[in-house]
C-alpha cells in the first residue's frame, strides 16, 4: 500500500513546541531524505525568505513553519548524500518537427519536480510560488500559471507541495543532451548531436513553464530523437539520466483489448515505441479492460529481458493517470487498486533506454462486501470576520453525523468497523509492550473524524488545517476538559492510504505508525489513557489517498463523559 503517515509530538502544557514528523513510503526511484541536524545555511535562508507579492502573509508563515518542521525531522534531502538527482525531470511532450532540408526542430517543456520558480534548482525560494498560488485549483481561471506549484500533481496548490521540494532539495538541471539514432532498439547507437544549456530556454509570456527549442541540421527525417536532462546536486557532480525516449515508428491508435475478469500470463513485446504521454495513441503498449465498482485490481508486470526501466500506469478510459508504479528496478512493476466507479480502464507501459519482452498479469476480484459511501464535497459555511475556531466548527465539526446513530460519526458501518479495528490493534500493540488498553473516547472520536473528513475534502495532509489550527486548538474549540495533572498530555497521528485491499485498511494504518518511531511513541506512551479514531473514505480523491485515519490521544483530569463538551449539533448555525 502506498501511504503517508504524519505524527505530531506530544503537546505538553509547559509551552513545549509542537514538532511535525512526516514519513512514509514513496514511489521507487525517489531520493530518500537524509536524517540528521538541518543545515544552518538552509535555516537562515528560510528565515530570511520574504512574503512574496500576492501571497497571504499568515498562510506563507505557516508554509515556512511546516518546511522548518521538515528540516528538523530530516525530511529535506542533503544534496551531498543524494543517491540520485533530478527527480521528476521526465520530458513528456517532446515535439519533433521536420523543417525540410535535413533540419529537425525539437521542442519540449522543462520539468523538474519542486523547482516551482523555474530557475533550474530546487531550493528554499521554491516555497514562494506555493505561497502566491496557495489554495488555487485546476478549476480556476488562472490554473495555467498556478499549476507550476502543484508538485504532487493533485490539481491543487497546498502545503503538501512542500514535499517535492524536500525530496529533491539541491537538485539542479544544467541543460540537456540531444541525441539521435536510426536504430532506436540498439542502445549503443544513440549519438549526441548537441548540448542545450539552461540559459537557452525561455518562459513564454502568459505561461508558467520554461520551454526549450533546438534545431539539428544534417538529420534524416526517419531518425528517432531524445533529450536527456543533465542533472546535478549542490553537493555533487553531474548525474546524467536517460528518461524519456520519443520515437516515431511505433504508434497505437487503438488499445489492445484485455477481456474482463482475470487475465494471467499475457505476454507482449514493447518493441521500439515512444514513451507514454497520455491516451493519445502515443504509447508503447496500451491495454483496456472493464471492472465494476468495488472490484480489487492487481496488475503485475515481469520482464523477460534486459531493459533500462519500464513504468506501469493505470488510467481511466480518457487516459487520465489514476495510479502509477515508477521505479528504477527492472524486474517487476506492480499496481493494486480498488475500483470506486466501474467502467473501462487502461493499462499503459512506458519504456526508457532499452526494451524488453514482458508478462502482464491482471487479476480482478470482488470488493469483499465493501460499500462505497456517498460522495461529499466541502462547503464553506463561514462568514466574513469569523475566527479560525468558528470557521472550523461550522465547516468541519458541525456537519458530522450525530454520534448517537448506529454508525456513530462515520460514513457507514464499514468505516465504523475500521475505526474500532484501529483501536483494537492499537491496544494489542500496547498489550504486547505491557501497557494498559486505551479507553474509547467519543469526543476525541468526533474531533479525530472532523480532521480526517477535513483533510479528505479540503485536500491537504497535515496536522495544521487551512485555518492554522493544530489538534489541541481543535480540542480547545470543543471545550475539552483539563489534562491530567502531572501528565498534561495529548497527541495525534494521521495516515493517508489507498485502501488496497479494503479489508486491510486499519491494519495498514497501525502497521505504518508502528514502523515509524515517532508514531510508535504516541501509541506506546504510558501516560495517555483515552483515544479517539477518525476514518474517512473519499471517493475519487484526486490525490489517490482514498482513506484518511486520525488518532487523537489524551489523559484527562476528569471523567470525560461527565464533562460539558460542545456537541456538533450545539454549534450555532451561520
Amino acid at each position: 500500500m502506498f501511504h503517508k503517515v504524519l505524527r505530531v509530538s506530544l503537546y505538553r502544557a509547559a509551552a513545549a513546541a509542537l514538532v511535525v514528523m512526516l514519513t512514509g513510503c514513496t514511489g521507487g526511484g525517489q531520493p530518500v531524505p537524509q536524517s540528521g541536524a538541518p543545515r544552518a545555511d538552509v535555516r537562515a535562508e528560510l528565515d530570511a525568505l520574504p512574503v512574496p507579492a500576492g501571497a497571504d502573509a499568515a498562510a506563507f508563515a505557516a508554509l515556512k513553519r511546516t518546511f522548518a518542521d521538515m528540516l528538523d525531522d530530516g525530511l529535506v534531502a542533503d544534496p551531498s548524500k543524494q543517491t540520485s538527482a533530478g527527480l521528476g525531470t521526465e520530458i513528456n511532450d517532446l515535439t519533433i518537427t521536420n523543417l525540410g532540408g535535413g533540419t529537425i526542430e525539437l521542442s519540449w517543456t522543462y520539468r523538474h519536480r519542486g523547482d516551482y520558480d523555474q530557475n533550474g534548482e530546487v531550493n528554499v525560494s521554491d516555497i514562494s510560488p506555493i505561497g502566491v498560488h496557495f489554495g488555487k485549483t485546476n478549476a480556476g481561471a488562472d490554473w495555467n500559471m498556478a499549476q507550476v506549484a502543484d508538485g504532487d500533481s493533485n490539481g491543487q496548490v497546498l502545503a503538501s507541495d512542500l514535499t517535492p521540494i524536500g525530496q529533491n532539495f539541491g537538485s539542479i538541471v544544467q541543460g540537456y543532451v540531444v541525441e539521435s539514432t536510426a536504430t532506436p532498439g540498439d542502445a549503443g547507437s544513440w549519438a549526441a548531436q548537441t548540448t542545450v544549456t539552461f540559459s537557452q530556454s525561455t518562459i513564454p509570456a502568459g505561461q508558467a513553464f520554461r520551454q526549450f527549442t533546438v534545431q539539428l541540421a544534417g538529420q534524416t527525417a526517419t531518425n528517432s530523437f531524445r533529450a536527456t536532462p543533465q542533472t546535478s546536486s549542490t553537493g555533487g557532480g553531474t548525474n546524467p539520466a536517460t528518461y524519456d525516449e520519443v520515437e516515431n515508428n511505433d504508434t497505437y491508435t487503438t488499445p489492445n483489448i484485455l477481456p474482463a475478469g482475470s487475465v494471467t500470463g499475457f505476454t507482449g513485446s514493447l518493441g521500439s515505441g515512444s514513451g507514454y504521454t497520455g491516451y493519445d495513441g502515443d504509447s508503447d503498449d496500451l491495454f483496456s479492460f472493464t471492472a465494476a465498482s468495488g472490484d480489487h485490481l492487481a496488475i503485475d508486470v515481469s520482464f523477460n529481458g534486459a531493459t533500462g526501466d519500464i513504468d506501469l500506469y493505470l488510467l481511466n478510459s480518457s487516459g487520465g493517470t489514476l495510479l502509477s508504479s515508477l521505479g528504477e528496478g527492472t524486474d517487476t512493476e506492480n499496481i493494486q487498486a480498488n475500483v470506486t466507479s466501474g467502467g473501462t480502464f487502461l493499462i499503459a507501459l512506458k519504456a526508457y533506454s532499452g526494451y524488453s519482452d514482458y508478462t502482464l498479469d491482471l487479476t480482478i476480484t470482488g470488493g469483499g462486501g465493501f460499500v462505497e459511501p456517498p460522495t461529499e464535497t466541502f462547503v464553506d459555511y463561514s462568514q466574513a470576520g469569523d475566527t479560525a475556531a468558528r470557521r472550523w466548527l461550522l465547516n468541519c465539526y458541525r456537519p458530522l453525523p450525530a454520534w448517537q446513530d448506529g454508525d456513530r460519526v462515520f460514513q457507514n458501518d464499514t468505516l465504523r468497523a475500521w475505526a474500532d479495528e484501529v483501536l483494537a490493534l492499537t491496544n494489542q500493540e500496547r498489550a504486547n509492550n505491557g501497557l494498559p488498553a486505551l479507553i474509547h473516547d467519543v469526543h476525541l472520536e468526533l474531533v479525530a473524524q472532523a480532521h480526517s473528513r477535513d483533510m479528505a475534502l479540503q485536500q491537504f495532509f497535515a496536522h495544521e488545517n487551512p485555518y492554522g489550527m493544530r489538534f489541541d486548538d481543535r480540542l480547545l474549540a470543543v471545550n475539552r476538559p483539563a489534562y491530567s495533572v502531572g501528565s498534561s498530555i495529548a497527541g495525534e497521528n494521521i495516515y493517508a492510504g489507498r485502501a488496497v485491499p479494503v479489508e486491510d485498511c486499519a491494519a495498514a494504518a497501525v502497521d505504518g505508525w508502528m514502523n515509524s518511531p515517532p508514531h510508535r511513541e504516541n501509541i506506546l506512551n504510558p501516560n495517555v489513557t483515552h483515544l479517539g479514531v477518525g476514518v474517512y473514505y473519499h471517493t475519487g480523491d484526486p490525490s489517490s489517498y482514498y482513506v484518511y485515519f486520525t488518532q487523537v490521544f489524551a489523559n484527562w483530569a476528569v471523567d470525560p463523559d461527565a464533562h460539558d463538551w460542545l456537541e456538533p449539533a450545539e454549534v450555532p448555525a451561520p
